[in-house]
């Protein structure tokens, strides 16, 4: 297939998948927000409210971390399944498999773009005033995007030849999400302890969108090119193995 037949074939799936999403529920693509919305609403009320984390500003601290966990959680899970719920496709269509992985990274990107929208209007409304650092959250979203879309391609390489990796991608996704700060502030931890959890991709996009958006720092671009060069890494990774395994897919066990 020509890169135009490709790309018109993404674009195709994304809008067929989104629309399917939506017509699937009542409130349609209101889902988009009520979803999120209810998942920060229960951290916030465990995290928040029971466990009465004394950060400052803890309720826009929490919501940064849980938007941006949310998009990352999101994208990688549902490309671990992108290969396995196109099989009627591959086994009719001689189809580049990455097709399916970048069509799942970019749905839950658009739907992720909204969220941001909301809250960096919640920002304003909290009190937080805009200004010209708040374009810095542009590298860290795309820094962040090229670790999201290497992790989405190597987890759709992998889990559909190896089931049983599902389940230990979930427990992974679940132990990482406490591993990255979404809860609590790393710089409030010892050096060292610091020193391990920035080796976590996630943890830096979190921190780095926190300094922008909460405290007027930033962007450091130093931690950035570290986030990019691991989603380079994973992103060759994953296409290499998509391509290697390309005729495996449609004998694959699901």
């Amino acid at each position: 297939m020509t890169s135009q037949r490709i790309w018109g074939l993404i674009t195709f799936k994304v809008y067929a998948e989104l629309k399917a999403e939506s017509n699937r529920t009542y409130a349609g693509y209101l889902w988009w927000v009520f979803e999120p919305l209810l998942f920060m609403a229960v951290y916030y009320f465990v995290f928040g409210v029971l466990f009465g984390r004394n950060t400052e500003d803890f309720v826009p601290f929490l919501l940064v971390g849980v938007t941006i966990w949310h998009w990352i959680q999101s994208s990688i899970s549902h490309s671990a399944s992108a290969i396995s719920q196109n099989r009627p496709i591959i086994s009719q269509v001689v189809v580049p498999k990455y097709v399916f992985p970048t069509v799942a990274f970019i749905n839950n990107s658009l739907k992720f773009l909204v969220i941001v929208g909301l809250l960096l209007f919640f920002l304003v409304f909290y009190g937080f005033v805009p200004t010209e650092r708040w374009f810095g959250l542009v590298p860290v979203l795309g820094a962040a995007s090229l670790f999201v879309l290497g992790s989405s391609f190597l987890v759709s390489a992998v889990i559909p030849l190896v089931p049983d990796l599902k389940i230990l991608l979930d427990n992974g996704l679940r132990a990482m999400m406490f591993m990255s700060g979404i809860f609590f502030d790393i710089a409030n931890l010892g050096q060292q302890w610091q020193d391990l959890l920035r080796l976590n991709p996630v943890a830096v996009i979190v921190e780095q969108a926190r300094l922008i958006l909460l405290r007027n720092e930033g962007p450091y671009f130093y931690d950035l090119a570290y986030v990019s060069a691991v989603g380079l890494v994973l992103l060759i990774l994953g296409a290499t193995l998509l391509k290697l395994f390309d005729h495996q897919y449609a004998k694959a066990p699901w």
